[in-house]
């Protein structure tokens, strides 16, 4: 059976004008609002950094300190990222703060312009799957995604690569690739609340993806014993992120 892919039919001109405005006027509003002002620049990718230095010296990267000790120093972007005394979380998964291990051993501002080029790489995946997949517009795309992108580059968030990692599984599992569909779902997993519902449903719908995605579940449980040991593998799980589902509660953000 041949892959389903949506028809190809040409966009008026005119969505795509709408579809671009509509990208510079969400830029402008972006820009103009108090909350994408450069106070928070980084502020995630600040704490992954730190919770990354935090492993790579052996400490626990869920612990206040050194994690807040980490993030009060003064970083090369010139910035104030928390409050005096407050240590901001880096509630990932051990396997997922791997990269951050990683990218503590560069300086910390060519790390996050590192990082910032991968988020635009993510981006760029995400658009080219959907468009595949829906046969949707790349200007109208664009649109859909440019705030969210915006966000996430001021931040230096995750979540841009698990957006890509699902919708390049669903690229793949529309072409019978189901290895390679499995694997993105994988990498999906940097947030599991994200991929897993992913995950599960290849695994019970797609039996191809059945024993890529058991390897890959063993990956990430070597993976986070390698680097933090069982003691606070099983932390993340029995406080973190319990904690973490907690603390979003009242957010309205969320």
């Amino acid at each position: 059976m041949k892959p389903t892919v949506a028809a190809m039919r040409p966009t008026p001109r005119w969505a795509s004008h709408v579809a671009t405005l509509l990208v510079l006027v969400a830029a402008l509003a972006a820009s103009a609002n108090p909350l994408f002002r450069p106070h928070r620049l980084s502020a995630d990718f600040n704490a992954f950094y730190c919770a990354g230095m935090a492993i790579a010296r052996g400490a626990d990267p869920y612990r206040a300190e050194p994690l807040g000790a980490c993030e009060r120093r003064q970083m090369s972007l010139q910035v104030v990222h928390v409050a005096a005394g407050v240590a901001m979380p880096a509630p990932l998964p051990p396997y997922a703060l791997g990269p951050f291990v990683l990218l503590a051993r560069l300086p910390y501002f060519w790390a996050f312009v590192l990082w910032s080029v991968a988020i635009g790489l993510a981006t760029w995946a995400t658009l080219f799957a959907l468009q595949r997949l829906t046969g949707i517009a790349l200007p109208a795309l664009l649109a859909t995604f440019a705030l969210g992108t915006l966000v996430a580059l001021e931040l230096g968030q995750v979540a841009p690569f698990a957006t890509a990692g699902i919708a390049l599984s669903a690229y793949f599992a529309n072409r019978r690739k189901a290895g390679l569909a499995a694997l993105a779902a994988a990498c999906a997993m940097v947030e599991p609340h994200v991929a897993l519902p992913a995950c599960l449903a290849l695994f019970i719908w797609l039996p191809a993806t059945r024993t890529a995605l058991g390897l890959a579940a063993l990956a990430c449980l070597a993976l986070s014993f390698s680097l933090t040991g069982p003691s606070v593998a099983f932390e993340y799980l029995r406080d973190v992120l319990p904690g973490h589902a907690l603390s979003e509660v009242n957010n309205q953000q969320q």
